[in-house]
């Protein structure tokens, strides 16, 4: 996906809505079903295990930060990633 330059607000914005919309949603991926979300004492958190993208509000200092993820995600079959497969014991 192409992406317009957001600040980490925007990004945080972004997440929220799609973890619930897309059902969890990647905003930088467009993936479905691959984001996660996580609360650490005042920080809430969605983080994509497809491309790696993060972003995170702490509620204590009101700050937001995110980190985009790779422009070529994989493609979520477990079977497709080649370090997978090479590491399947030989038949």
């Amino acid at each position: 996906m192409k992406h317009t330059a957001q600040s980490p607000i925007e990004w945080f914005a972004e997440a929220a809505r799609w973890y619930v919309e897309a059902h969890q949603g990647c905003p930088c991926c467009g993936h479905q079903h691959c984001v996660f979300r996580s609360e650490w004492g005042p920080r809430i958190e969605y983080y994509c295990s497809l491309c790696d993208f993060s972003t995170c509000h702490d509620r204590q200092t009101g700050r937001c930060y995110a980190a985009l993820g790779e422009e070529n995600a994989r493609s979520g079959d477990l079977f497709a990633d080649p370090y997978l497969v090479d590491a399947m014991p030989a038949r």
